[in-house]
Parts: C-alpha cells; sequence; structure tokens
C-alpha cells in the first residue's frame, strides 16, 4: 500500500510525479483524472475581455525499476471556449534518486527531467499552458518524512524544474508541497505551484498569439487536496486551486481535479 502513498497529487501542468520518493521496485501505478477549470480573465491581455471555461482529461502510467529509478508516460485531451474536445498533449519522464531519508540520509534527493510533445494547432489557445510543440524540462526535487515504525504521519517537500522549449524563451516552476496522513485511511495535501516564463513580451494579444514562448508570463496557484485509501483498489483524491496572482497568464483560475490512483503489474 506504500505504493500508493507515495503518489502525489499533480495539476495539469507537466502533470509528473515531482516526489522524491520512489515506489516498490518493478511495481506499477496508474492515473487517471478529471479536471474542471475556470478563468475570468487574462492578465496584461490587449484587446476584448477573454474567459473560458475548461475540461481535461489526463491518463497516466509509472513504472518503479529498482528503488530509485522510475519512468512515467501520460496522455492528455481537453476541450476550452477556443478548442473542440481533442489530443492536447503526451509526455514522458525519468527520474533517478540520489538520497533517501527513508534510507538513513537526512533528505531525499531526485533528479529527474520529462519531453512534453504538444499539436501546434494547440497552442492558439491561451488555456494551453506550455511554450511549444517540443518541451523539455529537467529538474530536481528535495523532501523529508517524518514517520514512526512503518506508518508516517507528515512529510514536505519541494520541486525545482528549468525548461526550454524547441522555440522561444526558458522557463522555470518552483512548486512546494506539504502532506499528512490520517490512520492510513485518508491524507491532506496544502500546494503551491508557481510558473515563470522568460520570454520578452508582457502583452498577451490573442490575434497574434501562438503559444507562451516569448511571453513574460507568470502565475502562483494555491490549493488543497483530500484522499481516501480504498485498500487494494488505490485511492481518490479531490483537489482545489485558485490561482492568486498572474502576469500575462489567465488570472484567477479555478480549478476542481478528480482523480483515482490505482495499482498494477506488468510483469
Amino acid at each position: 500500500m506504500r505504493i500508493l502513498l507515495l503518489l502525489a497529487f499533480c495539476s495539469n501542468l507537466f502533470a509528473f510525479t515531482e516526489k522524491p520518493w520512489f515506489a516498490e521496485p518493478y511495481s506499477s501505478v496508474g492515473n487517471f483524472s478529471y479536471e474542471f477549470n475556470y478563468y475570468p480573465s487574462i492578465a496584461n491581455q490587449s484587446g476584448s475581455k477573454y474567459s473560458s471555461a475548461n475540461n481535461y482529461l489526463q491518463f497516466d502510467v509509472s513504472v518503479a525499476f529498482f528503488d530509485d529509478v522510475d519512468i512515467e508516460a501520460e496522455v492528455e485531451f481537453d476541450a476550452t471556449k477556443m478548442k473542440a474536445f481533442g489530443f492536447e498533449s503526451i509526455g514522458v519522464s525519468a527520474r533517478k534518486g540520489y538520497l533517501n531519508d527513508l534510507q538513513g540520509d537526512f533528505i531525499s534527493l531526485a533528479l529527474g527531467g520529462n519531453l512534453r510533445i504538444v499539436p501546434p494547432n494547440r497552442l492558439y489557445d491561451p488555456s494551453t499552458p506550455y511554450h511549444n510543440v517540443a518541451n523539455l524540462e529537467v529538474n530536481l526535487s528535495l523532501g523529508k518524512e517524518w514517520h514512526d515504525y512503518f506508518d508516517w504521519h507528515y512529510r514536505s517537500w519541494a520541486f525545482f524544474a528549468l525548461g526550454e522549449a524547441n522555440k522561444g524563451y526558458p522557463w522555470v516552476r518552483f512548486d512546494y508541497h506539504l502532506q499528512g496522513n490520517v490512520r492510513n485511511t485518508m491524507e491532506w495535501e496544502l500546494f503551491l505551484l508557481s510558473y515563470f516564463g522568460l520570454g520578452g513580451h508582457s502583452t498577451i494579444d490573442l490575434e497574434t498569439f501562438k503559444g507562451y514562448y516569448n511571453v513574460e508570463h507568470q502565475s502562483i496557484d494555491l490549493g488543497l487536496t483530500g484522499s481516501y485509501v480504498l485498500g487494494i483498489w488505490g485511492k481518490i483524491s479531490l483537489s482545489c486551486a485558485y490561482r492568486v496572482f498572474a502576469k500575462s497568464y489567465p488570472q484567477y483560475s479555478t480549478s476542481a481535479i478528480l482523480t483515482y490512483t490505482f495499482p498494477f503489474s506488468f510483469f
């Protein structure tokens, strides 16, 4: 069951695992999530005010190799005000652990990278958060768990990322999570998600918009997740998030994400 407890909430942005811990060797876990998102306007937009109600479907599978290596693949579909329901992106991620506080180190540390491919026709929509067609990212996560014997009580981790697409300027991300365990049947989580593009333009013009590759966008989201563990059947989670700051990006965004996590085996 610890496989499930090592899984984290994922937002629809680069929605790969961010924790520095790993599941048991040769175990596999799937996540299926639905997200509803609404924003009433775009910060620093020129022209008429634009709002959008968005629906996202995501499915990802992770496979652990050894106790400090895993790979993860994800496919994403969405429907927005500007786009009919369709394929949004596909991505793959790989991680390697270097320190593990569960095995005696002071802190856990993992390094990773991911690649996400986005169809060109989806980049014209400001609800698509990616910079361009091929989006490459390298990342680092640090974490600490507080536990006694076989039960964990709290864990906290920070995630840092630097990305670059096939066109345009890089971006940086910083996320922070604090998670608690209630008698191994329920979990709660507080999180902060940030996303900063280093482009040279600070105004969003939807007439010429072709992705965030050249935009100096900024955003900070705060959120809360509650999860109920279903034993051998996995766990179900409900997350809510609100965008407290935005620049050249959708602002006052509100999201609700329902996720079902389930273990299975390829081996």
